[in-house]
C-alpha cells in the first residue's frame, strides 16, 4: 500500500531544470562580490571615522590662539651735520667753490664707456658704488666692478679699505679663478 503523500514527500523526479545551475552560480558570485565590496566600504568608513575623530579631538584639545598685534614705535633722531660757513673778512667776496654735480650710476657708466684707460676704470668703479649704495642693484654693480677690474689691471686686484663688500667678493673670486687657472701642480 502506498501512501498518497509519498509522492509529495519524496525526492523530486530525476530531471534537471535547464539554466538553474547557471542562474544559481551567477546569483552566488554576484552576492559574494557585493559582500566583498561592502566589507571594503565598511573598513574605509571606519578608517575615515577614526581619522575624523582624531582631527576633532586635536582641534578640541588645541590651545586657543590669541591674536597678537605688535606695535612698533618709530623714533626720529636728529643727527647734527657740520656745515662750513665761510667767515669773510673785508672787501673780498668769497665765492663758493663750484661743486661737481652728483651723477647717477647710469650716467657714470655711460661716461666710463666713452673714456679711456684708467679714467674709464675709475668711472666704472664709481658707477658700481652708485648702483650698490643708491639703488641696491647688485647685478649692475657687479658688472661695473668686473669692468673696473678688467680695465684697471693687476694693481686693482689688491684689497683696499674703501672697497665695498661686493667689490671685495669679486676681487676674491677673481683671485681664486687665477690661482685655479694657472694650476698648482708642478
Amino acid at each position: 500500500m502506498t501512501d498518497p503523500l509519498d509522492e509529495l514527500l519524496g525526492p523530486p523526479a530525476g530531471g534537471e531544470t535547464p539554466g538553474l545551475r547557471d542562474a544559481l552560480r551567477r546569483r552566488t558570485s554576484n552576492h559574494l562580490v557585493r559582500v566583498k565590496w561592502l566589507r571594503r566600504g565598511a573598513k574605509l568608513a571606519g578608517v575615515a571615522a577614526v581619522f575624523a575623530l582624531g582631527v576633532g579631538v586635536g582641534e578640541w584639545r588645541a590651545p586657543v590662539r590669541e591674536r597678537v598685534v605688535t606695535v612698533r614705535e618709530v623714533e626720529t633722531v636728529a643727527v647734527p651735520v657740520p656745515v662750513v660757513v665761510p667767515v669773510g673778512g673785508g672787501g673780498e667776496s668769497a665765492s663758493p667753490a663750484p661743486t661737481q654735480p652728483v651723477l647717477s650710476a647710469g650716467r657714470l657708466e655711460l661716461d666710463a664707456e666713452q673714456a679711456d684707460g684708467l679714467a674709464s676704470a675709475n668711472l666704472y668703479r664709481r658707477a658700481g658704488d652708485a648702483y650698490l649704495t643708491a639703488q641696491q642693484d647688485y647685478a649692475n654693480a657687479a658688472r661695473c666692478y668686473r669692468l673696473f677690474l678688467s680695465r684697471a689691471g693687476e694693481a686693482a686686484q689688491a684689497l683696499e679699505p674703501g672697497d665695498s663688500w661686493l667689490l671685495v667678493l669679486i676681487k676674491n673670486s677673481t683671485f681664486k679663478g687665477e690661482i685655479h687657472a694657472t694650476g698648482t701642480d708642478e
